[in-house]
């Protein structure tokens, strides 16, 4: 043992009762691991550590452990409203705002001091929504309290909101004010017709209110006069009490949130307005998170290692003017998805296979795929293992396979200690990952944001920007909601040389990437391109790995031409100019015929000429 361990020793009980401390314990574990690894030899085999001082890591992780400390995390109220892509707020018993989320900010044009009459809901439900509000610490957590119309200012679109209780992190109850989207649920449907004995034209009506259609739309679609489908429209609402097409909206909502989780789960089951869970064979659940119009060109989007899925504002409405949707799974240990049985090397096949069941459930036999920042792995390994069902491969700020030390000699340097730890002394990773998880934990979370990108400007200055600081938080408490094993499992992966997966992908590969980039060297992308007949590579001059979030315009004006040209796309930016500037694309030519989804009969692509 030797000075350089006495100062590890130290800084990992330090961390382990005080978790602030994190950035001193990776100081000296960066000095151990650069005193026994040479980082410009060869690869070798993994470095193995004295028992003695594995001894004192093991240690100090029991205590981790036992202080209830980086293991799982549940978002506070504030967290929970700005991972959702909807108008979301948190309201506190008395009827103070504490909280918008930016969509809620938007639709309701909020001034900064907010108040319950700021919300755009309709202005006669302002006093019930505030005695609602005062119930809620009587009321218990499950269900929906209340339910009211609201006018979305920006798009012109009504809203459904509904109030849930939820807890703070001291126990005290606030209200989750949310805007929602309800699917037509059968199961819930059928409770409704059985208890109020409805007619099938009744059932039509209520359907037709519930996705939030016209009486008009179903007279027509139904070839019948609109006066006898509001005779009908009046029956059903006398049947069930209702006095209005809201209350009939809210008496689903309330029955179908209810009655999630009784009986046997069905094959996917809503979490929200954007979510389901998908389950899969061996006793797993997959949970899938959408955005953008739900028949708009489909595309499997694999997230990063820790940047979640959310999107802000601008990004979801680029989405709906492109006609994309983005379908992302999240990987087994992420979120709330069932972790992968078996070895670790097998994260990436069975990554691939979520994603095929999740195409299946949706009836979707082709698509384009995608990946960001480390999710660029798993979307190539999905285009190796099912070339049949890929269009193309859009990677946004991905990895390329470690083939050389130098790779990781010009990474930013706490990217470069964690890659070097899950290379070289992957036992000693989990608990690295566990001390941070314990940092972001204790309120920590904004620090190890900006540690992490200290060295990397640009990300640092789009990470701070409005709305986007909540996305990355929500983002980091979902990948460490179990723990921290789906990073551990993607850093397993990132860190070597996959390219075996590469070698089996056919499909038009297209890289955009940001010259500063902290991970992934623009020029060691440039050479690993060049290698590979079916990339291209457009590098954007000053810009980091946040693209998606920094630059959605051009990130989803990109996706889109891409989704109509794969192969156009891809072989005029490996035509571009090489000199580390912007590199747009050259015009292109006619769009190619690839069939990019199955759409449900009588639905018709709305796919921009």
């Amino acid at each position: 043992m030797d000075k350089i361990d006495d100062t590890l020793i130290d800084s990992l009980y330090e961390v382990a009762v005080d978790p602030a401390r994190y950035d001193e314990l990776l100081s000296a574990w960066q000095a151990k691991l650069e005193s026994v690894t040479d980082p410009e030899g060869e690869f070798s085999g993994p470095v193995i550590l004295p028992e003695e001082l594995m001894r004192h890591f093991q240690r100090a992780d029991q205590i981790l452990v036992r202080m209830g400390r980086g293991n799982t995390l549940a978002p506070s109220p504030r967290e929970a409203a700005d991972c959702e892509t909807r108008p979301s707020l948190v309201l506190a018993p008395n009827g103070t705002v504490l909280h918008a989320n930016e969509a809620a900010r938007l639709a309701f044009d909020m001034p900064e001091r907010m108040r319950l009459a700021d919300i755009g809901i309709d202005p006669h439900m302002v006093a019930p929504l505030a005695r609602a509000l005062r119930q809620l610490p009587s009321m218990a957590e499950d269900g929906v309290l209340f339910a009211a119309g609201a006018y979305d200012v920006a798009t012109g679109q009504r809203l459904l909101m509904i109030l849930t209780r939820c807890p703070q992190p001291d126990g005290a109850p606030v209200g989750r004010f949310t805007a929602v989207d309800l699917a037509w649920n059968e199961n819930t449907a059928q409770t409704i017709c059985d208890a109020f004995q409805l007619t099938p034209a009744e059932t039509d009506i209520a359907r037709t209110f519930v996705l939030g259609h016209s009486l008009g739309e179903l007279a027509e679609e139904k070839n019948r006069s609109l006066q006898t489908v509001r005779t009908q429209a009046k029956s059903l609402l006398k049947k069930t009490g209702m006095r209005s097409q809201l209350d009939i909206v809210r008496l689903f909502a309330g029955l179908a949130l209810a009655g999630r989780g009784e009986g046997e789960p069905s094959a996917a089951v809503e979490k929200g307005p954007s979510s389901i869970m998908l389950a899969v064979p061996g006793g797993r659940s997959v949970q899938v998170d959408f955005a953008g119009p739900e028949h708009g060109d489909p595309v499997i989007l694999f997230h990063g290692m820790l940047t979640g899925t959310g999107l802000t504002a601008e990004a979801e409405r680029l989405l709906f003017r492109h006609n994309i949707r983005l379908i992302q799974p999240w990987r087994g240990a992420y979120a709330n998805s069932t972790p992968y049985a078996g070895h670790v090397r097998d994260a990436a096949v069975n990554a691939a296979e979520d994603a095929a069941r999740v195409m299946d459930h949706l009836g979707l036999s082709r698509a384009t795929i995608a990946g960001q920042l480390s999710g660029g792995l798993f979307a190539i390994t999905f285009a190796a293992i099912h070339p049949a069902r890929v269009t193309g491969v859009f990677n946004l700020s991905g990895p390329v396979p470690i083939v050389s030390k130098s790779q990781f000699s010009v990474m930013a340097p706490r990217q470069r200690l964690i890659a070097f730890t899950a290379r070289y002394t992957p036992r000693v990773l989990p608990i690295l990952l566990r001390a941070g998880i314990a940092q972001i934990d204790s309120a920590g979370i904004d620090h190890f944001i900006d540690a992490l990108y200290a060295e990397a400007p640009w990300d640092l200055d789009v990470s701070r920007r409005p709305g986007i600081r909540e996305i990355l938080r929500s983002g980091y408490r979902a990948t460490v909601r179990q723990g921290h094993k789906g990073f551990e499992s993607d850093s397993y992966h990132v860190v070597r040389d996959w390219s075996a997966f590469v070698d089996r992908c056919k499909a038009p590969l297209y890289f955009l990437h940001g010259s500063e980039d902290p991970v992934c060297n623009a020029g060691a992308l440039r050479r690993f391109a060049a290698k590979h007949p079916a990339a291209g590579v457009e590098v954007l001059a000053g810009k980091g790995h946040f693209l998606i979030h920094g630059i959605p315009e051009l990130v989803f004006d990109r996706l889109r031409r891409f989704i109509d040209q794969p192969a156009a796309l891809s072989a005029s930016a490996r035509g571009a100019h090489h000199d580390g500037g912007v590199r747009k694309p050259a015009a292109m030519r006619a769009p190619e015929a690839v069939p990019s989804k199955v759409l449900p009969a009588g639905q018709t692509s709305r796919r921009r000429a």
